[in-house]
């Protein structure tokens, strides 16, 4: 995603997490450059919680959020 026109800048990784029953997630950590360092921070929290859902969020400054992956618990 860089180096491109439509990239966008200011690119940040944010993972959520989220109890069942629940509307709101939690954020997991700060916002991050690294897609990978967002991901390692939700998967941990996900596994010491007892969280319903999961997932990790990427924004620019001139796009929506978007959900690049999602973890549920069945």
């Amino acid at each position: 995603m860089t180096g491109a026109i439509c990239g966008g800048v200011n690119t940040r990784y944010q993972g959520r997490v989220r109890f069942e029953g629940y509307r709101r997630y939690d954020l997991v950590g700060k916002p991050s450059k690294s897609y990978k360092v967002a991901f390692r921070r939700m998967i941990k929290a996900f596994a010491e919680g007892d969280y319903k859902r999961a997932d990790v969020i990427f924004w620019a400054d001139y796009y929506d959020p978007e959900v690049l992956c999602e973890i549920v618990r069945r």
